[in-house]
């Protein structure tokens, strides 16, 4: 395939999801009517540093005749709604590929990339079969929160507790407050090993409290012991729905290191 002249790029394009949300993505593509193929990764770490957190450069992607679409995920960065880590990237995903699908631009074959959280919710959404879905490469994406990932057969992996911490200082709350992302940061940074020395984490004990989704999250996957239908629900529980799964060509990418 010829590299074309030049590429587009779009910013903050709007998708909306199926209960209102507007998830905003990044688009590279290259610079006439198409159809082309579409490479989508979702990510909760900013979608406008492509050079870091984003497995494949999305303007060599253009260049090389792909539509590489970038897209916040709910609550992270440009997306609105509400951050609660995993929980809605199944639906969220799926609405994301159709959306894709469908563009006049788009070739109607949508392939999903990523590593760590885009690896496993790339996972999630594929328990859903999306039409558009053509191919996936997951790389230590998880398939099961509670059997290999944010529990590991039942026991807590308490980096979780660290992860929300961490993520909770690049939240829009903590952007929106300077005094809350100094406390947050002087939490991450400092005191990491006394929360985890006084595990379980408790509501209302640390800095986290101020964003409520984010502690939630933190003490529902401490509180949740047993594998319940907290663990079930689909986009934590990829491996109980396999046989609904996607059946595409996939690439899958373990480490020692992550899920």
């Amino acid at each position: 395939m010829p590299e074309p002249e030049t590429i587009k790029i779009e910013t903050d394009v709007a998708v909306i999801m199926r209960d209102g949300v507007t998830l905003h993505a990044d688009v590279y593509r290259p610079d006439g009517p198409g159809p082309f193929p579409v490479i989508l990764e979702r990510t909760p770490y900013d979608k406008s540093t492509p050079g870091t957190m984003i497995m494949l450069d999305p303007i060599k992607a253009a260049k090389r005749g792909y539509a590489m679409v970038i897209q916040d995920t709910r609550g992270r960065y440009t997306s609105e709604g509400e951050f609660y880590c995993f929980r809605d990237d199944i639906n969220d995903g799926y609405d994301t590929v159709e959306w894709l699908g469908t563009q006049p631009w788009s070739d109607g074959k949508v392939g999903t990339m990523g590593d760590s959280y885009a690896g496993s919710d790339q996972a999630a959404l594929a328990t859903m079969d999306p039409p558009h879905l053509s191919t996936m490469i997951v790389a230590v994406g998880a398939s099961n929160y509670y059997h290999s990932s944010m529990r590991q057969n039942g026991t807590v992996e308490q980096r979780f507790l660290i992860y929300a911490f961490r993520m909770a200082t690049t939240s829009k709350e903590a952007e929106a407050d300077p005094g809350l992302k100094a406390a947050l940061l002087e939490a991450f940074e400092q005191h990491m090993g006394e929360y985890i020395e006084h595990y379980p984490l408790r509501e209302g004990s640390t800095v986290l409290s101020r964003i409520p989704s984010y502690e939630k999250w933190a003490i529902d996957i401490q509180t949740h012991g047993e594998y319940d239908d907290y663990w079930k629900q689909r986009g934590y529980a990829i491996s109980k729905y396999y046989d609904e799964h996607a059946d595409v060509p996939t690439l899958y990418l373990g480490g020692w290191y992550d899920s």
